[in-house]
């Protein structure tokens, strides 16, 4: 049935792409199977190329490669056929044309997503296709195989590099959790990765932390592999970080996969590897947390791509070892200090106590009884969480009862413990375990150290943090108060003043006009406009920042001031000071005159006064200074109640800049009896 297709597709089409592009059409939905499809490929190509044999062979990713034969292959081209095959992997795209006694061979890649995944070899073809022809071809090929996989040979992949990754997993684990120490996992754990994942050799360098180079203490490799020469040269050989290829890996701290030992001979042995059939590399980091402290390289016979999977496995592995080294580590160390500790514990100011396995002190130092009061002996056999605060006492217990019960290698808390006086003290908790000689937790070695100072000084930096962001509001506020208040003075005094300016200066030039008789008059009257202008600009610019406080003083600087601002027909402003008053620094002057400014400008505005009378004295400690006025007075608890209500916070700030001195601003008025501001500062600063 198939062949009736074929044919009627060659009867009516006249030959070029549109006769593969059907021809494909046709195979991908009849045929079952890549060796069938590449069958009839290979047949028809033969055929149009007027070939004596063709080749086809496929292998995408790691699914077994697919060989499909068609006609006879000289014994001269035989060789060349399988020298490309297995340099398949490393092929760059492009054809090649091998000119042979009696014959040729031509070689083109069959490419899927810019990999190269096949090869199709043509032996003695004709030039009767072209050579872009052929490699659409070859991408049809591709494009043909990836439609037909099916979704059982996509599962059965997944699912047996599934069951290797947990083969690994399982040998490891078991691995690890029998042996005493890495030195006797080692060689049954490279042997679990190479026989596992397809690898003929693995390797093991440790770190010697006091000559800071790595050097080799375990070799495995697979029966059949004889690699003695390779292997003398990695015991002999030491690297130091950033040399070679473990030493790279040591130095970056991650891993590397070299496809061609022959194309990168960064790696010292990489010759001798190569010597001993030994092509693709891949090495990886054992890491203890951040630390590294070792290295795995596994090299294989075949080359191989980078597999991101088995990277990714790796990785965690290292990990998974590392964690072992450390958990050792802490194990021997704790060996250790069972023997020595008992000697100097009793001189360290860190509590140091030891629990059995149901979480019960078994001992205790000294220190214990400097933190909380009670004796060694009193808390001995007694729950560890029997001391610590209510409110934290069913965590404790549930964590370490966890613990012991095997679920963790090392933790770290910080809960509050009570001490004998009923003072709260946080204490920081370190715990690792303590093992038996079987290896099983047997109960919890910890220390304990005070932090309640540090704790406390979190409270206040919460505190302190909390109320700068309220000053820095408040400062915000005031910002937009004195903006506001600006505008207000610019707007109400100069910028009036200026605009009457512009309409007198037009009136000028109509009497220069029609009666220059007037003009004198005229321009004088413009010339006192601007005089009061000038002069209200001046009092605006004066009070945002009085000029010759530093050189004056504050007694000068109020005279010049009160006499910009009096008004002889309205309020009359009396300013008492002796002539001694001792002098401030620039600064505190300057705040105690934006002060009083703020108190005048209130009764300017608000009071209805006639008078005010402003007194400053000084005594040995402080400066004061009493702005006193005959106004309608108001009743004080109501307006500081309502500061936010009304959006004025005059007297507020008068009070918060004479706090910022280290002073006091008291504020006494009575309804219909005028105001009185009373300002302390201290002299000295």
């Amino acid at each position: 049935m198939v062949y009736a297709v074929l044919e009627e597709i060659a009867r009516q089409t006249s030959g070029g792409l549109q006769r593969w592009r059907q021809l494909f059409y046709v195979l991908t939905i009849d045929i079952s199977g890549p060796e069938r499809l590449l069958s009839l490929v290979a047949e028809q190509l033969c055929a149009a190329s007027y070939a004596t044999a063709c080749v086809i062979t496929y292998r995408p990713g790691h699914v077994d490669a697919v060989h499909v034969t068609y006609g006879s292959i000289p014994p001269t081209v035989q060789h060349l056929i399988a020298e490309n095959i297995a340099s398949m992997p490393m092929r760059q795209h492009g054809a090649s044309l091998d000119e042979l006694v009696g014959t040729s061979l031509l070689t083109l890649p069959v490419t899927a997503y810019a990999e190269t995944v096949g090869l199709l070899q043509l032996v003695g073809a004709e030039a009767t296709l072209p050579l872009e022809e052929l490699q659409l071809i070859g991408l049809m090929i591709s494009n043909a195989l990836l439609r037909q996989a099916s979704a059982e040979q996509t599962q059965r992949f997944h699912q047996y590099t599934l069951e290797r990754y947990h083969a690994v997993q399982q040998a490891v684990t078991r691995v690890l959790g029998e042996s005493p120490s890495l030195g006797a996992a080692t060689p049954i754990i490279l042997q679990s990765f190479c026989e596992s994942l397809g690898w003929d050799v693995g390797v093991h360098w440790n770190v010697d932390a006091a000559n800071n180079v790595l050097h080799c203490d375990t070799i495995w490799h697979a029966p059949a592999t004889n690699v003695a020469e390779f292997g003398a040269f990695c015991l002999q050989t030491t690297y130091a970080p950033g040399v070679g290829l473990p030493g790279q890996v040591w130095a970056s701290g991650t891993s590397s996969w070299i496809v061609d030992l022959l194309q990168d001979l960064t790696f010292p042995g990489a010759l001798l590897a190569a010597r001993e059939h030994l092509r693709t590399a891949f090495c990886f980091p054992i890491l203890n947390g951040r630390e590294i402290c070792g290295v795995i390289a596994l090299f294989r016979r075949e080359m191989q791509r980078p597999d991101p999977a088995q990277v990714h496995m790796m990785a965690m592995f290292g990990s998974q070892i590392g964690q072992f080294v450390e958990g050792k580590l802490v194990e021997h160390a704790l060996r250790e200090s069972e023997r020595k500790y008992r000697s100097v514990v009793e001189q360290v100011r860190e509590v140091i106590f030891q629990t059995d396995a149901v979480g019960h002190w078994s001992f205790l130092n000294g220190a214990w009884t400097e933190l909380t009061g009670f004796t060694v002996e009193d808390s001995l056999g007694t729950p560890v969480w029997a001391h610590v605060h209510p409110d934290d006492r069913q965590g404790v217990a549930d964590m370490l009862q966890l613990f012991i019960a095997g679920h963790g290698t090392r933790y770290h808390y910080e809960p509050r413990y009570l001490a004998k006086d009923g003072a709260v003290r946080w204490v920081q908790v370190h715990v690792w375990p303590l093992l038996g000689d079987d290896g099983s937790i047997v109960g919890t070695f910890e220390t304990l150290i005070d932090v309640t100072g540090r704790k406390q000084a979190e409270v206040v930096n919460a505190e302190l943090t909390e109320a700068l962001r309220v000053e820095r509001d408040r400062l915000l506020r005031r910002e937009v108060e004195v903006r506001t208040q600006i505008g207000r003075d610019l707007h109400d005094g100069p910028v009036q003043q200026v605009a009457v300016a512009e309409l007198t200066v037009q009136y000028v030039r109509r009497v220069a006009e029609r009666a220059p008789e007037r003009l004198a008059e005229a321009l004088n009257d413009l010339q006192d406009q601007l005089k009061r202008t000038t002069r209200d600009l001046r009092t605006v610019l004066y009070e945002l920042r009085p000029l010759g406080i530093a050189e004056e003083g504050l007694v000068v600087v109020l005279q010049q001031y009160i006499k910009r601002v009096n008004d002889p027909n309205g309020l009359q402003i009396d300013l008492d000071a002796p002539e001694n008053l001792p002098r401030l620094t620039p600064d505190f002057e300057g705040a105690v005159f934006i002060i009083i400014q703020e108190a005048l400008n209130n009764v300017r505005k608000h009071a209805r006064a006639t008078g005010v009378w402003i007194t400053l004295r000084a005594d040995e400690a402080a400066l004061t200074a009493e702005v006193r006025d005959n106004g309608r007075g108001f009743a004080v608890d109501q307006v500081q109640a309502s500061y936010v209500q009304r959006g004025s916070f005059g007297l507020l700030n008068m009070t918060e800049r004479a706090q910022l001195l280290g002073g006091t601003c008291t504020i006494r008025s009575k309804v219909d009896h005028g105001t009185t501001i009373e300002v302390r500062v201290p002299v000295t600063q």
